[in-house]
């Protein structure tokens, strides 16, 4: 789970729809989703959110902990929580989806690191 986002992510929802009454039994189904011939991971930006973080198409649990990213001409290093990298810092962490995401602490990684969608990304060892 969510080492930022935990309450906003999977408590706020849960806590809504039981204060409408609502039930919440299919919380606990596992869900099968169709998928064709996806790839498991994806080294690139797919999405870029109002806050300028550039989710990418890697599954967090797929790359080691002390592993750097290079994107942008720039070599980044994981922090667990934002407040983990000095303001205006970019880094990247395991967003609340379990990817990985590019961020910077109080700005935008996208407008600093001039992120786009499609915009490829390599892993390196530590």
């Amino acid at each position: 789970m969510s080492q930022s986002f935990h309450g906003r992510d999977l408590f706020a929802p849960v806590a809504a729809r039981l204060a409408l009454g609502s039930d919440i039994r299919w919380l606990a189904e596992p869900m099968a989703l169709p998928r064709a011939a996806w790839p498991d991971d994806w080294a690139a930006v797919i999405y870029v959110d109002a806050f300028g973080n550039a989710m990418c198409g890697l599954r967090g649990a797929s790359l080691p902990a002390d592993a750097a990213l290079a994107v942008a001409g720039r070599r980044l290093l994981r922090a667990e929580r934002f407040a983990d990298r000095p303001p205006g810092a970019p880094f990247w962490h395991v967003n609340a989806n379990g990817l990985v995401e590019i961020a910077e602490n109080q700005g935008s990684a996208a407008a600093r690191l001039r992120l786009s969608i499609g915009q490829e990304i390599a892993v390196l060892p530590a």
